[in-house]
């Protein structure tokens, strides 16, 4: 019941660099909290999402692998992100939100290679039917 008011957060990610980094003070707060509230969705949805694309034995190394190429990305971003900060705030918003925006596609790709729609069974590897 809450999918689509997830999907909607998601597709409203990208607005937090503008008010971060180009509004005032409140603008700012609510750029904050919008990346905030980005954050706390996407860490509490990894396992379910990485849960059905593996059997119940190979998950701890999936979720590894997953978070250790999450965090290479995060120290690349941030380090473009540092770099840009020196050349402009307007710079670092445009990537910001172009990293955020080409993540889309990405994310449609694994739904679709998975298959999943939100609805599969995920197997707890005890062997009964959940």
């Amino acid at each position: 019941m809450i999918g689509p008011y997830l999907g909607a957060l998601g597709a409203g990610a990208p607005a937090y660099a503008p008010l971060v980094f180009l509004g005032g003070a409140a603008a700012a707060v609510a750029g904050a909290a919008l990346w905030g509230l980005g954050m706390g969705v996407q860490e509490s949805i990894i396992p379910a999402a990485v849960a059905p694309m593996v059997s119940a034995g190979r998950r701890a190394s999936a979720y590894g692998l997953f978070t250790g190429a999450y965090g290479t990305a995060w120290v690349l971003g941030s380090v473009v992100s540092g770099f840009l900060f020196g050349v402009s705030l307007a710079a670092v918003t445009a990537f910001a939100v172009a990293a955020q925006l080409a993540a889309i596609p990405l994310v449609v790709m694994v739904r679709h290679r998975t298959g999943n729609q939100g609805r599969r069974r995920v197997d707890r590897g005890d062997g009964a039917r959940p």
